[in-house]
């Protein structure tokens, strides 16, 4: 992973909770890679970007606040937390909607997310949670649901 080119992320205002699990809206793999990285006018940011084949590309610093999340209250009563750009870290596929995640791009986010749960001492399965259930007001957002099904990485991150 090479360090981030732009600085479209800030210092975290609360420890980290859980993951937020996302799909950026691109068009191709090359497309978000080169708007996250290295468009100045870009003013969104994950911690990772999971692309079709696999690969992890590291957006932000782990310990940097992605500009993931926007506007969110807590979806249950065991996230609570202020700031959700802080308190999780964003993962995102290269996907548009109407995508399915990969094979490989599946494998890779459930590898991301057992890293970042043992690193964590996490072993809960609401830590993984998505942009959709904790966007405020509900139903600003819908992703990943259509390119990725929280239920089916939460089992195989604790299988």
């Amino acid at each position: 992973m090479t360090a981030p080119a732009l600085s479209n992320w800030g210092k975290l205002r609360e420890p980290r909770i859980g993951i937020c699990l996302h799909y950026d809206g691109s068009a191709s793999d090359r497309g978000a890679v080169q708007w996250l990285k290295h468009d100045p006018r870009c003013k969104v940011s994950y911690t990772y970007l999971v692309l079709d084949d696999g690969t992890i590309v590291e957006i932000a610093p782990e310990d940097a606040r992605a500009w993931h999340a926007g506007i969110c209250r807590p979806s249950r009563k065991e996230l609570q937390y202020r700031d959700a750009n802080s308190a999780f870290y964003g993962i995102a596929l290269a996907a548009k909607p109407g995508d399915r995640a990969t094979p490989a791009a599946f494998a890779a986010v459930v590898v991301l997310c057992r890293r970042l749960m043992k690193k964590h001492g996490w072993t809960e399965p609401w830590r993984i949670t998505t942009h959709k259930a904790e966007a405020w007001p509900r139903g600003r957002k819908v992703d990943p649901d259509g390119v990725l099904d929280v239920e089916a990485v939460r089992a195989a991150v604790l299988a």
